[in-house]
Order: structure tokens, then C-alpha cells, then sequence
């Protein structure tokens, strides 16, 4: 398993971010308190929403296939 820490400018961009990836992987987004989050069975990904506005993401990755398109994605965002 991998894990991939990293930070977007904004909200607005983790929500970006999180919508894109849930359409590639044809999956749904879970809500739960502030977080949003995307599970399958190759990754979970975590979106925080920071108090200062950032976007801090945390993915763990089983499948490294998935660690290219969760990159390409986050490149777009940055």
C-alpha cells in the first residue's frame, strides 16, 4: 500500500478534485462531517477542508495503477 499526502489551493479545488476522480473511477462520493471521502477497492481517498481555505487530501493507494490517474488529476488542480 502507498499513501500520498498532499494539499490544494482551495476548496473548491478538493471538491473539483474529488468529483473528477469519483467519475474515473465510477464510484460515489460519502459525506461524512466535513470530510468527503471515495472508496473502492484499489483506493480510499480523504478530502479535509482546512479552516484557511486549503484542500488537504490523503490517499491510500492498492492498486498502482490508480497512482497515475489520482497524479494526473491532482496536476490539473494544482
Amino acid at each position: 500500500m502507498e499513501k500520498m499526502k498532499f494539499k490544494l489551493a482551495t476548496w473548491e479545488k478538493g471538491e473539483e478534485f474529488m468529483q473528477e476522480l469519483a467519475i474515473n473511477l465510477q464510484t460515489d462520493i460519502e459525506t461524512r462531517d466535513a470530510k468527503q471521502i471515495i472508496e473502492t477497492e484499489g483506493v480510499t481517498i480523504t478530502f479535509h477542508p482546512d479552516d484557511r481555505g486549503f484542500a488537504f487530501l490523503t490517499c491510500r493507494i492498492t492498486k498502482e495503477k490508480l497512482k497515475q490517474i489520482i497524479v494526473e488529476i491532482k496536476q490539473k488542480y494544482e
